[in-house]
């Protein structure tokens, strides 16, 4: 990943409300704990990119 992207990234995340955190947060703990297959952490993780990129549709239609 490219540092911009990573910042950009960072900067997205700030903008979530607390839920959306949480609820992201939760999936990047699961995925990291080792306790789940391979495709189970892939789609967590396309899960909270969805996530994400939902959020900055939404925010440039505003």
């Amino acid at each position: 990943m490219h540092s911009y992207q990573k910042e950009n990234f960072l900067d997205r995340y700030d903008q979530l409300s607390e839920n959306e955190k949480m609820y992201i947060d939760g999936i990047l703990t699961a995925v990291n704990s080792g306790k789940h297959s391979y495709h189970e952490k892939e789609t967590a993780l396309h899960q909270v990119n969805e996530m994400l990129f939902q959020k900055l549709v939404n925010d440039s239609n505003d």
